[in-house]
């Protein structure tokens, strides 16, 4: 259960990765930043943004959204945020396909995937903490 949890909290750090696509060079990355050490980064992408907190509380989504809190568990314990740039000719869907390939190799789980309305719902980006931390490092 546990690789499970950890999957879906990197799919929606690729999700962050796609709000981050960079329009320059490679660039430093944000300070006191690293990647996981089991999955690593995208050739050329940088870290534009970085959170860690020891013990901390977030939500997993285990299906679709119509309300919100509806299929989000709740986990606690080490929470790592990493927002990439990635390069501007890289599609989002090949960052993501490359990340998936990357976290099954390692031994992960997809727990829930969707990829429109339709499928996550309309309540989706509101269950998690993904939407505003683009904007805490300056993104769109």
């Amino acid at each position: 259960m546990r690789r499970n949890l950890s999957f879906i909290i990197f799919c929606n750090l690729i999700l962050l990765a796609a709000t981050f696509i960079s329009s320059s060079a490679a660039k430093e990355d944000f300070a006191g930043s690293s990647d996981h050490p089991l999955i690593g980064r995208y050739e050329g992408s940088w870290i534009g943004g970085y959170k860690f907190s020891e013990f901390d509380e977030y939500n997993v989504v285990t299906g679709k959204i119509t309300t919100k809190g509806e299929n989000a568990l709740a986990i606690e314990g080490k929470v790592t945020t990493i927002a990439y740039h990635i390069p501007n000719d890289v599609s989002v869907l090949q960052f993501y396909r490359n990340y998936k390939s990357k976290i099954l190799d390692t031994g992960f789980n997809v727990i829930f995937e969707c990829k429109s309305g339709e499928e996550c719902g309309r309540n989706f980006s509101n269950t998690f903490d993904i939407m505003p931390i683009p904007k805490m490092w300056g993104g769109r």
